[in-house]
C-alpha cells in the first residue's frame, strides 16, 4: 500500500502499515459493490453501486457483492503527528 499523499512514492506491506505507530493508518469508508451479469449468454460483467438501479429493460443478475475499504495511509514524512513530534525534538 502506497501513502495517500499527493505522490508520493513510500510505499507499505498491510501489516507493517498497520503495526507502525509513526504511520497513519485509518479507515475512511467502507465501499460496497455489485458485481453483475449484463448479459446470460455472454461472459461479460460489470461493477455496480448497490444504491444504483439497473437500467430499464435489462434483466442483469447480480453474481456478488464486492466489500472494499477505502485507507488513508500517511507515511512518517506526512503524518502530521510525527511532524508535530519532529518539531517539539528540534526546539529543545
Amino acid at each position: 500500500m502506497q501513502c495517500t499523499k499527493g505522490k508520493c512514492p513510500k510505499a507499505f506491506h498491510v501489516s507493517c502499515a498497520q503495526d507502525n505507530s509513526a504511520v497513519l493508518f485509518e479507515v475512511v469508508k467502507e465501499v460496497e459493490k455489485e458485481v453483475i451479469l449484463t448479459n446470460s449468454t455472454a461472459a461479460t460483467s460489470i461493477c455496480r453501486d448497490p444504491a444504483e438501479s439497473a437500467p430499464s429493460g435489462r434483466d442483469d443478475q447480480v453474481l456478488k457483492v464486492v466489500k472494499k475499504l477505502e485507507v488513508q495511509i500517511l507515511c512518517t514524512q506526512h503524518n502530521p503527528v510525527c511532524s508535530i513530534r519532529f518539531d517539539i525534538k528540534g526546539d529543545n
